[in-house]
């Protein structure tokens, strides 16, 4: 679980916010796998998360779906998931 993260009190900040708990996932999952490594190297821990295709795609555009959507398929598809 990532760490509380104060919201201001003042609605021009919250996206601030927003914009850090969500993209903070990925430095979670990395000191997750760091704290549990027996769980990754015994086939009991495993995290989708598409590597390419993503990386330009800002948190409205994301709203779109259709570049996600052929991203996350193609990631479904690679032979690292299969």
């Amino acid at each position: 679980m990532q760490s509380l993260t104060p919201f201001h009190d003042d609605a021009f900040h919250i996206d601030e916010t927003l914009v850090a708990i969500t993209t903070g996932t990925e430095q979670m999952a990395e000191k997750f796998r760091r704290d549990k490594p027996y769980l990754d190297s015994n086939g009991r821990y495993y995290r989708f998360n598409v590597v390419r295709g993503l990386e330009d795609i800002g948190l409205e555009e994301s709203k779109k779906g259709k570049k996600v959507a052929a991203a996350t398929r193609r990631y479904v598809e690679s032979q690292d998931v299969i």
